[in-house]
């Protein structure tokens, strides 16, 4: 459809994983055939995060496992995992290769592949929108406003004293609108505000469609990468992102309404989020 929604926003909440070897089982018509292909465990997030540090890019380690099995394999061909603009996870071959598992395991379920398909491709993208990240629009972001602790007073004549901590506090309110209501609610590229009706109990922890409150169940203690311009950030490694905490307003009693009155389809969803230092970074 061409009046469908993309993303223009994106929140990614770290996650940890661990490998279930193989992770992955590529196969090919002729040659070394099948090539497992194993992540490391550890933490990470989907696109926004560094390369390097404690918590990293999932989709980046993904390339570079499955090309350094394939270079093991004696195989000529290579593999690039990317998100496209709609928010979908693209993987795209140099040569055919089937991987006709993946849906069923649990690398499918959190990059999307959950579609079961047994044909050979050289390119494939996910048939929902990856877990653990909000893919978002209709951003509207107030500045960033700081504070930093200190205690301070007027001595006589005026003259200020006291102490400055030596860190600021950056917060925001992001107002998040045309959020469908749940999955299959419309067909825009959107995470959903909520799971599935079947999945209301186990928010969180389900194999369902992931939606916005499946990120605020587990987002206490949690530094999230936010793109407040989710296309720029996909086209340049270079390109900064804000390091944040959802606030505990925000986790507790989140801030929603309809984004078109009288039309039960689309939430408008308003965020309070706050900077952790370093307050930004890049993908590379």
């Amino acid at each position: 459809m061409s009046d469908t929604l993309n993303p223009s926003a994106m929140l990614a909440a770290p996650f940890t994983w661990t490998s279930s070897t193989p992770d992955l089982v590529l196969t090919f018509a002729a040659g070394t055939s099948p090539v497992n292909v194993d992540v490391a465990s550890g933490s990470y997030r989907i696109l926004l995060a560094a390369s390097s540090g404690t918590t990293t890019e999932f989709l980046a380690a993904l390339q570079s496992a499955i090309n350094a099995a394939l270079l093991a394999a004696a195989r000529a061909e290579t593999m690039t995992v990317s998100m496209r603009s709609d928010g979908l996870v693209s993987i795209t071959s140099t040569g055919a290769v089937t991987m006709a598992g993946i849906h069923s395991t649990a690398l499918g379920l959190l990059l999307g592949f959950t579609d079961n398909v047994a044909t050979s491709f050289t390119t494939r993208y996910g048939a929902q929108l990856p877990r653990h990240c909000a893919l978002l629009c209709g951003q509207q972001m107030d500045p960033w406003a700081p504070t930093r602790e200190m205690a301070v007073e007027i001595a006589a004549g005026g003259t200020t004293y006291g102490v400055v901590g030596s860190s600021e506090t950056h917060e925001t309110q992001a107002r998040f609108d045309f959020i469908p209501d749940e999955p299959a609610m419309t067909s825009d590229a959107i995470t959903p505000w909520a799971p599935a009706k079947a999945n209301l109990a186990t928010v969180g922890t389900h194999s369902g469609v992931w939606s916005v409150r499946d990120m605020l169940r587990l987002a206490i203690g949690q530094t999230w990468g936010y793109a407040h311009d989710y296309q720029a950030v996909l086209a340049s490694s270079s390109e900064r992102f804000d390091l944040v905490s959802v606030h505990p307003d925000t986790i507790r009693a989140p801030r929603i309404g309809r984004t078109i009155p009288d039309v039960i389809r689309y939430t408008t969803w308003t965020a309070r989020l706050v900077r952790v230092t370093p307050y930004t970074t890049t993908r590379a």
